[in-house]
């Protein structure tokens, strides 16, 4: 079975909102994006704008906490939006804000410091 681009163009939608996006490689990089969790997986999805990326990220937000925003997943809380771990209580969520030895670095740093 020969895919076409026209055959890919109608799966691609927006996980938000279900409006049609543009399937061109050079705007599928433009798309803002963000988490989407599912059956225990966390996974990049694009959204067809930063609104729809907004109100996404806005029905998993239970509190902001030391300026960092707490979203609730599955009856699990995490402390940021895209976070590949989290906790069984708010509580537990907040002590690891507090951590002063725990972090969030981008995996660009990492792999450098790891690579010097």
């Amino acid at each position: 079975m020969n895919l076409t681009i026209k055959d890919l163009e109608k799966y691609f939608k927006c996980k938000c909102c279900g409006k049609q996006m543009t399937f061109n490689l050079r705007q599928i990089f433009e798309y803002p994006k963000t988490w989407h969790y599912k059956d225990g997986e966390v996974r990049r999805i694009s959204v067809c704008s930063e609104k729809c990326k907004t109100n996404y990220e806005s029905q998993y937000f239970v509190e902001e906490y030391r300026n960092h925003k707490i979203y609730c997943i599955n009856g699990r809380y995490i402390p940021y939006f895209g976070c590949h771990y989290s906790f069984s209580s708010i509580e537990d969520c907040k002590r690891r804000i507090d951590d002063s030895k725990a972090g969030y670095y981008p995996w660009k740093l990492l792999s450098e410091i790891v690579r010097n």
